[in-house]
């Protein structure tokens, strides 16, 4: 350490001056009732402030749709309605037989204590269309369109093009 510059050497006295944490963790301060009471009326403020734009750009711009003065391409809302309905129907049907085989299989170890293993058809057939099919195809398609706008907005993101977007307006 004798090697190091006089500026260094001061910097490593100060730096040694303090103990060292035994985790990674920031230490957080007390705070007082009040400090904390105005912090979450100012994360309440700001996120009401966000909500209320938001729904007013909703509601604005649906109003100028509707007024016939807003353009839109046709042809992007039918490519979007397709990669939202027909395009997420592979993997709920692929969901949907595994849900069924899984239901076949307990259905008919639970059917065989009885002797009623002649019901599992009825069990899946009915159990799957009636209860469990819309459902089910409700929360996949939900899912997977959701996972796909996020994915899009975040590569969206990356490429500053939601900048540039805000920035023409």
């Amino acid at each position: 350490m004798a090697d190091l510059p006089a500026a260094a050497l001061g910097l490593l006295k100060q730096a040694s001056a303090f103990p060292v944490r035994e985790s990674g963790q920031k230490v957080k301060l007390e705070s007082s009732f009040l400090a904390q009471l105005g912090q979450k009326t100012l994360e309440f403020y700001k996120q009401t402030q966000t909500m209320l734009t938001f729904v007013g750009e909703v509601y604005f711009s649906s109003l100028r749709l509707f007024r016939g003065k807003a353009c839109f391409r046709q042809r992007d809302l039918w490519l979007i309605m397709q990669d939202c309905g027909p395009k997420a129907l592979p993997i709920v049907t692929l969901i949907s037989l595994l849900v069924g085989l899984i239901l076949a299989f307990v259905g008919a170890m639970q059917l065989k204590i009885f002797g009623a293993q002649i019901y599992v058809a009825n069990l899946v057939g009915l159990g799957m269309a009636r209860e469990m099919g819309a459902m089910m195809t409700a929360i996949i398609m939900a899912g997977r369109t959701g996972a796909a706008f996020a994915s899009q907005l975040g590569s969206m993101q990356v490429n500053e093009e939601i900048d540039a977007l805000k920035t023409l307006g």
